[in-house]
């Protein structure tokens, strides 16, 4: 009869593991990247990009914006068409006063990194700036308030390699982490290189017909993005709400496994106590690392295999204790 209840806890457990490994979280509202707006999200705009950018290799983003100060680092995304911090078909960011600039191509890696574009002294806080950032097909280059500023190394790659299941997001990272401080004010995206005429009208606020995609602040129809990891943290380095939960998560595994066995393998202490709840806590865990890769949103991560696993050889060793300092009889 006690087999048979903790089986059923078992059952509970599992599912509730299943739930949160697999479901979008959001426990924190948008992260505030003005006085009035939150970081903002558009699934349909992540569509258009994979239909129309990738025919041409060619792109053009024109953003008109104001920082908010000059301390912001990651670097801090002001626009993102990505997955997480290490996958990504474009971002544009600041990093302190230098703007960086990462497109995903054939050529460089899948954080749009090797070549990339690092221009150092653009942004001032407070300072509105508009923004062209170019691809024809070869080479990345700058325009600020019109004027050109600088290019990347040569590239030379194509779209093919851009990643399906990746979101378009203003002011932060998919799953957070990368939050930006300061004002958007339009966006626009185009599946050609914009003309020096037409760069040049942006600045009174004149921006090409005939977009890919466009935002505006003051029509905006864009929803706050809805952070899909189950805790997000404002540090861009360590976040330790992620690991706490990854690693407490695993430690009843032990416990219910051991109770869960008939009497037969749990005299194998050996066996029922360390070999078996572990080797289960890392194959749930590579499941559902694997299985993350196939959910919009969530973010696979072998540091949570380890901390799981971690987690699992924690319950083990309690129960152990457990069972010396309680002198279990089976």
């Amino acid at each position: 009869m006690r087999a048979l209840f903790f089986r059923f806890l078992l059952i509970s457990y599992l599912s509730g593991l299943v739930f949160f490994a697999f479901k979008p979280f959001r426990l924190i509202p948008g992260l505030q990247y003005s006085s009035r707006n939150s970081a903002l999200e558009d699934r349909r705009a992540a569509v258009l990009f994979r239909e129309h950018l990738r025919e041409v290799d060619e792109l053009s983003l024109l953003i008109q914006l104001k920082p908010g100060n000059v301390m912001q680092a990651g670097p801090a995304r002001i626009v993102t068409y990505s997955r997480d911090i290490l996958h990504q078909n474009f971002m544009v960011g600041q990093a302190g006063r230098d703007l960086v600039f990462r497109l995903r191509t054939t050529t460089t890696d899948h954080n749009g990194m090797n070549p990339h574009l690092v221009v150092p002294g653009i942004f001032t806080a407070g300072k509105q700036l508009c923004l062209v950032l170019t691809y024809d097909g070869a080479v990345s280059r700058l325009f600020v308030d019109g004027e050109f500023y600088s290019e990347s190394p040569f590239n030379g790659g194509t779209f093919d390699n851009w990643g399906r299941n990746h979101m378009f997001a203003i002011g932060d990272e998919i799953p957070g982490g990368r939050p930006w401080t300061g004002e958007v004010a339009r966006v626009a995206v185009y599946n050609r290189v914009l003309t020096a005429e037409e760069i040049g009208d942006a600045i009174g606020g004149e921006f090409p017909e005939s977009s890919v995609y466009a935002y505006c602040e003051k029509g905006r129809a864009l929803k706050s993005l809805r952070y899909r990891n189950l805790f997000v943290s404002h540090d861009s380095v360590y976040n330790g709400h992620d690991v706490i939960a990854n690693i407490a998560g695993f430690i009843p595994l032990a416990f219910l496994f051991f109770f869960s066995f008939p009497v037969s393998i749990q005299k194998h202490r050996a066996l029922s106590v360390f070999s078996l709840p572990l080797f289960a806590g890392a194959l749930i865990s590579a499941f559902f690392e694997f299985s993350q890769r196939f959910v919009e949103g969530r973010v696979p991560c072998l540091t949570d295999l380890a901390y799981n696993v971690l987690g699992t050889i924690i319950g083990c060793i309690l129960l152990l204790i457990y069972m010396r300092s309680y002198r279990v009889v089976l």
